[in-house]
């Protein structure tokens, strides 16, 4: 990867980043903070759920899909895409009836948001089709990004006098964007593969360490709001715009990830433990470069920002305080993530990820009713810190193996 496509790699998660913030925004702008803290409540359970039914099936595309596309042409990948794709559609309807179910036994009616679970899902199944087919930049500007653009658009052009903003009317839209992105990217998929409906299995997914690491790091940071939000819903509009804002400050480290990753596993394929080293201090060291910047803006934002400019989101300054840890944390880690699953350390990530989800529950579930939204974000700050701190440490222990082996190795020869 040259640094052209690094900048634009980067480009790219900015801009899902950036459309994402705006989506949060523009929700707490235009719903107001107790409508649009349901409607994140809602939309974090759509994204656990959609991303729970993967099962590790977006592992498999990006293994299988485009040797089969290379070496036996575009019906074939196209059969693979639609089978892919009914595949995991039956799973995500199977998800969302289970989701509505358990909703309603608490009291909760079916709305557009739990429908939004199948298209939402199938929507980011599409992106990964399309970084293999078409390019890895257009399938990142396409994930979810898409959805979150026609959102904002669908709700300002569709919304009228008579309108009420309530959390059906943003359950609406939210479907409607969802089953517009996901045409929208089989339109694309379609110009570049012969999609045919003779399909012989609809099971292509599979469970994997790999895929379940992704489902844990990812679920540590939206659990805590589910649950948060169940058992003290008053601030979780705050809790999830500080999150969005916070996220910003990832962006480098994304796309930093994405490139050293496949360094990794040449340098280690290739026993050249130096270079592996070398790269993974590059990655701390320019994560650390991009994030801390963005944090002191942040600091100076906190202690200067006027109070009458917060109105009634008068708590995100102590918010973004209180999750400031935990992101540097996850900075200061570098590509430890990637760095250990590409040197075999695959089951070591995927326990510990285990680990940090259920300490990251526990805390929520017990702070999240003293302390509000506060405790919510204890839970995710502590739960970084803890699972990029023992990262640090794993990959210093694997290092220190690795040029032991190197050194017995040169005497052996």
């Amino acid at each position: 990867m040259n640094s052209k496509t690094f900048i634009f790699g980067l480009f790219a998660k900015g801009i899902g980043a950036l459309a994402s913030t705006i989506f949060t925004l523009f929700i707490a702008y235009w719903f107001g903070k107790e409508v649009s803290g349901d409607i994140f409540w809602f939309v974090s359970i759509v994204i656990v759920v959609s991303v729970s039914s993967r099962m590790g099936f977006d592992l498999k595309v990006y293994r299988e899909l485009g040797a089969i596309l290379k070496f036996q042409g575009t019906n074939e990948a196209g059969r693979f895409i639609a089978e892919g794709m009914l595949g995991q559609g039956a799973l995500l309807l199977l998800a969302s009836i289970l989701t509505a179910l358990a909703l309603y036994l608490n009291g909760i009616f079916l709305n557009g948001f739990i429908i939004a679970v199948i298209f939402w899902g199938l929507g980011y199944l599409v992106s990964v089709y399309l970084r293999v087919v078409v390019s890895n930049h257009v399938g990142l500007l396409f994930e979810n990004s898409i959805t979150y653009v026609l959102f904002v658009l669908f709700c300002l052009f569709a919304t009228t006098e008579d309108a009420k903003l309530d959390l059906n009317f943003a359950g609406q839209v939210f479907l409607l964007a969802s089953i517009s992105s996901l045409l929208i990217g089989i339109a694309i998929l379609k110009a570049h593969t012969k999609l045919t409906l003779k399909v012989q299995s609809l099971w292509h997914g599979y469970y994997s360490y790999g895929g379940g690491i992704g489902l844990l790091v990812f679920g540590y940071n939206q659990l805590p709001v589910i649950i948060g939000g169940w058992i003290s819903p008053a601030d979780l509009s705050e809790v999830v715009i500080s999150i969005k804002i916070m996220l910003i400050s990832g962006i480098g480290l994304m796309a930093i990830s994405s490139y050293v990753q496949p360094r990794f596993g040449a340098a280690f394929e290739a026993e050249d433990y130096v270079d592996l080293e070398k790269l993974y201090l590059f990655s701390l060291k320019s994560a650390l470069a991009t994030c801390v910047p963005f944090f002191i803006f942040i600091c100076l934002l906190i202690t200067y920002i006027p109070d009458e400019m917060l109105g009634e989101y008068s708590n995100i300054p102590m918010f973004l305080c209180v999750l400031m840890p935990g992101y540097f944390m996850s900075a200061f880690s570098g590509a430890a993530g990637e760095f250990l699953v590409m040197v075999g350390e695959t089951k070591r990530y995927f326990y510990l990820s285990l680990f940090t989800l259920l300490i990251s529950v526990i805390v929520t579930y017990f702070l999240a009713d003293i302390l509000g939204g506060v405790g919510i974000l204890i839970a995710v700050s502590l739960s970084m810190c803890f699972q990029n701190l023992i990262l640090i440490v794993f990959v210093l222990k694997k290092m220190k193996y690795l040029k032991l082996k190197n050194l017995f190795l040169e005497k052996v020869k």
